[in-house]
């Protein structure tokens, strides 16, 4: 429940400014793909409903064959998502940063999390 709630959180952000939101049919990696002036964004949401003070997200997905002896997280592979969506259920706060190729994990509060509503009008600005 806390991660469709953070997705729909996310998409809501999106859509009231009126950039279209695509769910993919199969999971590939990214939960939303955002239409920015005809550039096609991969979102990838984390969400947390914790209200401690710090919350960690862990930026990595789980293994679909993890019953084979795998790993049970995968990191996402490089290019495979444009951005993090971190959904604070718990805080009431929705951030988003661009992915990096080494992102392994984020702490909320944190200076690399902007305010979700600020980076979409800056990227709707900048992409005009």
């Amino acid at each position: 429940m806390v991660g469709g709630c953070g997705e729909a959180i996310v998409a809501a952000e999106f859509l009231k400014r009126g950039v279209p939101v695509y769910r993919p049919m199969v999971d590939t990696g990214a939960d939303l793909v955002v239409d920015i002036h005809g550039s096609l964004k991969r979102v990838q949401v984390k969400s947390s409903a914790s209200t401690e003070h710090r919350v960690i997200f862990h930026l990595s997905r789980r293994n679909p064959n993890r019953e084979a002896g795998a790993g049970c997280w995968l990191k996402y592979e490089d290019g495979a998502v444009d951005w993090y969506a971190l959904c604070c259920i718990g805080h009431d706060y929705t951030a988003l940063i661009p992915a990096g190729p080494n992102s392994k994990s984020i702490t909320f509060p944190g200076d690399e999390a902007q305010e979700i509503g600020v980076v979409i009008d800056k990227l709707l600005e900048e992409n005009k």
